[in-house]
């Protein structure tokens, strides 16, 4: 019983990755279930035995993904650093992600709206919980008087994880420019935006 739920697990993660590479390099709507199936070197029985449908396998790439990520993103949060810390921490995390988990990140954002309505609400909620401590960080460097109050944090949080994420369409890994060269980059732009202004001279 162990040997064949193993079997079928591996059959599974086989058919999502075939299914991943494919929907990164030619986009979700071109590519087949025939076309998985047969990258795969597997049968359309296969597919159906662990999916309803193609949407169904998206889903599966969506919602293992979107939750990894989150995890990933709370360890760095339950370390409890300073904000400025934290929120280099957080663009870190984008950066890396994108660099590691490449194909992933661009199936989450290129083919959203092909995600079943109840599976899209899901994915949608971890992706908000994300942005919520981008959030919650900028509003602890509020208190901890690094930041400045008159920027709104909500506001500013969808600025930094937009600007990030929109890295996944020119970050190139053979780049001159290492992950955390470029999250370092960034962050210092980001930082001395949120800071308070200085002074005026008299």
């Amino acid at each position: 019983m162990v040997a064949k739920t193993e079997s079928a697990s591996l059959t599974k993660d086989r058919l999502v990755g075939h299914a991943l590479r494919l929907f990164a390099r030619r986009g979700y709507d071109a590519v087949t279930v025939d076309e998985i199936v047969r990258s795969a070197k597997l049968t359309k029985g296969a597919f159906y035995h662990h999916f309803r449908s193609k949407e169904d396998c998206l889903a599966e790439i969506h919602t293992s993904f979107v939750e990894h990520a989150l995890q990933r993103f709370q360890v760095i949060m339950d370390r409890g650093e300073d904000a400025e810390k934290t929120i280099r921490a957080l663009m870190g995390e984008l950066f890396m992600q994108i660099r590691d988990y490449r194909a992933q990140v661009i199936v989450l954002w290129d083919s959203r709206r092909s995600l079943p309505r109840a599976q899209a609400k899901v994915v949608e909620g971890k992706k908000a919980e994300i942005r919520h401590f981008f959030t919650t960080t900028i509003e602890r460097g509020h208190d901890e008087g690094v930041f400045d109050s008159a920027h709104d944090s909500h506001t500013a949080a969808l600025g930094i994880f937009g600007m990030c994420m929109w890295a996944y369409h020119w970050y190139d890994p053979k780049g001159s420019q290492t992950p955390d060269q470029l999250a370092t980059s960034f962050a210092d732009l980001v930082v001395v935006g949120l800071a308070h202004p200085p002074s005026p001279r008299l």
